[in-house]
């Protein structure tokens, strides 16, 4: 008999492609991200008999930050993993893993962090990444093992940041964000499915950077990205216009982090996109 999973976030572009692909080789519920915010014996009964449990709820950290949108990032993350932890803890039988979501937006920029990495940014979004991952741990006193994501830009044409700068480009209006030497780190989609097919199919549990083996920045993704278009990448996006439009909310794109899956490479798998020229030519036909 198929393995049960059950998918919180399934509407998302990284929920909806392992929901297509994890239905190969196991069975799926899908689980609405509402029920993490009402009464926890309700999540734990839609829960109840899953082996498996991804995790992939969040409010959307792009654009215009004010207090409301950033509780709204903090609480879509911290607040629904302490229910969902809840919920496990009323399960009458415990799945045998968590997969919670997480980002590479914790590590700071500068150096190449791998899953040891204690180099951690001082801003907002280090915070909820780091606060998110603790709420996340307390799973373990149920006998539940957790395996944490920290996912770089998912890299699609079916949606996603990809999906927009793809159009930017094309029309030719592309170009650098600040000075461009920010940290990117990213994957393919591709990637992403095979990885967590990979995760709840072995022992495997701890942190994964879901990341591309080769980082870039954004000066190289833009220029190479443009080219693959055959598009020009003469635009210069300053620093303070993006400030000025997004306040806070900026950092997510003026800085960066290089991030390597020393896990995943340890583990032997294999990436589709092992560079930034590879995962374009997958994605540009």
């Amino acid at each position: 008999m198929k393995k049960l999973v059950g998918i919180i976030g399934a509407g998302g572009l990284i929920g909806s492609e392992l929901v297509k692909y994890l239905s190969k080789d196991f069975q799926v519920r899908i689980v609405k991200s509402s029920m993490l915010y009402g009464d926890t014996d309700k999540l734990a009964i839609s829960l109840e008999g899953t082996d498996f449990i991804i995790n992939l709820a969040g409010f959307p950290i792009a654009g215009r930050w004010n207090r409301k949108v950033k509780n709204l990032i903090y609480a879509s993350r911290i607040d629904t993993t302490k229910n969902l932890v809840k919920a496990v803890g009323l399960m009458k039988k415990k799945p045998i893993k968590l997969l919670n979501a997480s980002a590479v937006g914790l590590y700071a920029d500068g150096l190449i962090c791998d899953e040891t990495s204690l180099h951690f940014a001082n801003n907002y979004l280090a915070k909820v990444v780091i606060d998110w991952e603790k709420e996340a741990y307390d799973v373990l006193k149920f006998g539940t093992k957790l395996c944490i994501l920290r996912f770089g830009v998912v890299l699609s044409n079916s949606g996603g940041a990809f999906k927009i700068l793809r159009k930017i480009f094309w029309l030719g209006i592309g170009g650098v964000i600040g000075n461009g030497k920010q940290g990117f780190s990213f994957i393919l989609i591709d990637d992403v499915v095979r990885i967590v097919h990979r995760i709840i199919s072995t022992d495997a549990d701890g942190i994964f950077n879901v990341v591309c083996p080769q980082p870039s920045t954004n000066s190289e993704f833009s220029h190479k990205l443009a080219s693959s278009l055959n598009r020009p990448c003469v635009f210069k996006i300053p620093s303070f216009v993006l400030r000025l439009v997004l306040r806070e909310g900026s950092s997510t794109l003026l800085v960066g982090q290089k991030v390597i899956p020393a896990r995943l490479h340890s583990e032997g798998y294999q990436f589709i996109g092992n560079n930034l020229k590879e995962c374009l030519n997958n994605l540009v036909k």
